[in-house]
């Protein structure tokens, strides 16, 4: 069964179940510190992921996305998880810049549900 960016949106922006995990473990200012680097790093990424694509790299392209992945599971950004999965698995330059064209808007919509959710 082929994967749509119309099932993307059937996952959940966020996983609360993820997220209260991480909010157990993490209190008040470590939290705070924590969203602030998920933030950062994970624009950054961004930022080169389109840089690799927009130059043809798909290996690194899909390493890029392995780690936004990865950041983005740990906290429960589960639509952004499941995009970077989509980009990281493609076969073809075209496939992995298809996926990537929404993936600033959720990766933004993302981080924002993330801080009103941690919000001390």
């Amino acid at each position: 069964m082929m994967i749509t960016s119309s099932d993307i949106l059937l996952e959940p922006v966020i996983d609360h179940a993820v997220l209260a995990t991480v909010k157990d473990v993490l209190e008040g200012p470590y939290l705070q510190q924590m969203i602030e680097v998920l933030e950062r790093t994970s624009r950054e990424s961004l930022v080169e992921l389109q840089k690799a694509l927009a130059a043809g790299e798909l290996n690194q392209s899909q390493r890029l996305a392995h780690k936004i992945k990865g950041s983005a599971g740990n906290v429960g950004l589960r639509r952004v998880w499941a995009l970077a999965a989509r980009i990281e698995s493609s076969t073809s330059l075209e496939d992995a810049r298809s996926w990537f064209t929404s993936f600033p808007d959720h990766l933004d919509d993302g981080l924002k549900q993330i801080r009103a959710a941690t919000a001390p």
